[in-house]
């Protein structure tokens, strides 16, 4: 469900523009890793302390309407048991993941 909330994620045409370029710390497609910024969703560890950071959202997104939509996505995705996507190691854009574009 994350490329149907990109309009929460990204509320103007403006937002779009840091998802143009693909040699940044910038999500581009639907991934997950850990302590790769690259990726959409982000595990960070340190030692037996764990984040987890949601990367889609832009400073200008309204946080209400994200926490909403992220909470959506991960009660879709419990209720109908959709497994997430391979893990990516390295740069999430690059083709060899097969990943799908967020915009």
């Amino acid at each position: 469900m994350m490329k149907e909330h990109v309009s929460f994620f990204a509320p103007s045409d403006d937002s779009y523009l840091r998802f143009q370029y693909l040699d940044i710390h910038t999500p581009t497609t639907i991934s997950w890793g850990v302590n790769n910024r690259t990726a959409a969703i982000r595990i960070s560890c340190l030692g037996s302390k764990c984040r987890l950071e949601h990367r889609v959202p832009g400073a200008d997104c309204n946080l209400e309407k994200v926490l909403i939509a992220i909470i959506e996505g991960i009660t879709f995705g419990i209720e109908n048991k959709i497994a997430p996507p391979n893990r990516v190691y390295g740069i999430a854009s690059d083709p060899q993941y097969k990943m799908e574009n967020l915009a």
